[in-house]
This record gives structure tokens, C-alpha cells and sequence, in this order.
């Protein structure tokens, strides 16, 4: 065999070779392993992202008989008709008796947002919200709306009441309203029908539990209650 002959057959040899190691490398890439394994690992705040997003507590009361109290609450003050049917199970709080609190929830809970659907159905005197890191019913941050047309963050300390924030918000006693409560460490904001409008910053309380708060004269209901951490 001739010297150039034998250099031209090792030059195809060679050259399919390199065609079979690109196709079989063109394949692999098409794949979503071979994709994956060719990626550099990217780090995750899985930690951080699932707890932003964790359930930590929900309540629609749907589970508890008209007329009852509601399971897993514990009343501290306050006169309540319990559980009563207005569209669905909701609890409601009886008017012209004394300030009421129902709380529920861990005395562990330290940064958190608890949110409810309430309705305000006499807004002449009284007033109705809910309560984070809740110590008891002289110890506590709650926001809510009052008779004069006053959206308020307030603390509650050895039953001295302070106020935080505020401002005047027109809100209707015909229909159910969203209002949330958030604590992140020192920091507070209140949030009403998904719009922040109250903020503040206070470290009395680290941690606690939830509550629903109304006064003397607020025959209000309580529904849809959701802490989230």
C-alpha cells in the first residue's frame, strides 16, 4: 500500500470518529439530564421562601356548630354569641357588654402576619380588629377600624392604650373587609383590603399569640382568619 493511500484512509477514519463523538454529544445536550448536568449548581433560599409562605394557623369556622364557640379559641373577656350563620359560619361578638377578646394561637409566634375578614355591623360608638403577639388582654399590637371613620394601629400595655398610626378611612358596614396585621421584628404595618396603610416601629412584645378584639358596643364578625410566617 502506498505511503499517500494509507494517509488518506487514516484521515476518513479520523474524521469519523469526530463525527460520531459530536453526534453522541449533540444527544446528550438535547436532553433535559444532559442539560442539567452540564449547569452549574445555583443556590436557593428554599428555607427563607417556604417560610414566607408557611401556614401557620386558618380558621372559616365552617367546622363548628351554629350557637357554639369556636374550636381552639379561648375567650378572655367579652360577651359572644358564638358561631352564627351569615352566609357561612362566622363568630360573632354581642354588642352592648364589655370589650371582648378571643385568642387563639401559639405564645411562641414571634414574626408573623394574621389576617381576617371582618365586618363592622354598628359603627356608631365601637370599634373591632385583630391582635398580634397578644400577651393578654392588657398586653398587645392590634389594628382595626373604629366608629369615626379611623383605621388605627395601637398597642395595648398593662392596659395603657397608645397609639401608632392612624388615619381616616371611610369603611362600610355592609359587607366583610380584609384586615391584616404584620410583625417583623421591630416593625409593624396594618393593611387594609389589601393596601398598607398604617406602619410603625415598637419592641415592647417579641412574641405571641392572635386575637380578635372589638369594643363594648360592636356587635362585629370575625371570618377567614389566616397567620401566616
Amino acid at each position: 500500500m502506498s505511503g499517500h493511500l494509507w494517509a488518506s484512509r487514516l484521515v476518513v477514519a479520523l474524521c469519523g470518529v469526530l463525527l460520531a463523538v459530536s453526534v453522541v454529544f449533540a444527544l446528550q445536550w438535547s436532553t433535559p439530564a444532559g442539560r442539567q448536568a452540564a449547569q452549574p449548581a445555583r443556590a436557593t433560599l428554599a428555607g427563607a421562601s417556604s417560610a414566607a409562605s408557611s401556614a401557620l394557623f386558618r380558621d372559616d369556622f365552617e367546622r363548628d356548630p351554629v350557637g357554639s364557640m369556636p374550636a381552639g379559641w379561648t375567650s378572655d373577656d367579652g360577651h359572644w354569641y358564638g358561631v352564627v350563620e351569615d352566609g357561612s359560619h362566622v363568630v360573632r361578638h354581642a354588642a352592648g357588654q364589655s370589650y371582648g377578646h378571643l385568642v387563639a394561637g401559639s405564645p411562641t409566634w414571634t414574626d408573623y402576619a394574621v389576617s381576617a375578614r371582618l365586618r363592622f355591623t354598628d359603627l356608631s360608638t365601637g370599634f373591632a380588629g385583630v391582635a398580634a403577639r397578644y400577651q393578654d388582654r392588657g398586653d398587645y399590637y392590634a389594628c382595626g377600624v373604629y366608629y369615626d371613620s379611623a383605621f388605627r394601629l395601637w398597642r395595648v400595655r398593662g392596659g395603657d392604650v397608645t397609639l401608632l398610626d392612624a388615619r381616616r378611612i371611610a369603611v362600610g358596614a355592609d359587607g366583610f373587609h380584609d384586615v391584616r396585621l404584620v410583625v417583623q421584628g421591630g416593625r409593624i404595618s396594618c393593611v387594609l383590603d389589601e393596601t398598607t396603610q398604617l406602619t410603625a416601629t415598637d419592641g415592647t412584645f417579641a412574641r405571641g399569640r392572635i386575637a380578635f378584639v372589638a369594643g363594648a358596643d360592636e356587635a362585629a364578625e370575625l371570618d377567614d382568619v389566616a397567620v401566616t410566617g
